[in-house]
């Protein structure tokens, strides 16, 4: 993508576009994802983290961002934390069906909540079941 997601949401606070244009964008961008991690690891796997949960708007929420330097802004001195890159759409098929998603940008942040991140996941297991052309 040519365009950091930053700058899409740039546009949407700037009233330039509308929250509905980041879902398919959000869907295919690969996004730090904060996780937490066991203090003894030096790197990251897939078997030994648990997604870093904020609560915003009396939601959980993982949090994700565009900019590893830009997480690190945010949540700097916490030593169990580190990041995994995942793509949007498979975030949502990784967390828990009741966790929205908070996505750091430079000027804040904007967030998905609960409802709309399991309408997102009820989209893409839809289009995942529907026969494909080759299929038909």
């Amino acid at each position: 993508m040519s365009e950091s997601f930053s700058a899409l949401i740039a546009q949407v606070k700037a009233g330039q576009s509308t929250v509905e244009s980041l879902f398919a964008p959000f869907l295919g961008y690969e996004f730090f994802v904060l996780v937490e991690m066991d203090d003894a690891k030096q790197e990251v796997t897939t078997e030994d983290f648990q997604f870093y949960i904020i609560e915003m708007h009396d939601q959980p929420m993982v949090v994700v961002g565009d900019s590893m330097d830009r997480l690190g802004d945010v949540f700097a001195g916490n030593n169990q934390l580190s990041a995994i890159k995942v793509f949007g759409g498979d975030l949502l098929g990784m967390i828990h069906p009741d966790v929205g998603v908070c996505i750091v940008w430079e000027e804040g942040n904007i967030h998905f909540p609960v409802e709309l991140t399991q309408q997102l996941r009820a989209a893409i297991q839809a289009a995942d079941a529907e026969p494909s052309a080759e299929e038909q």
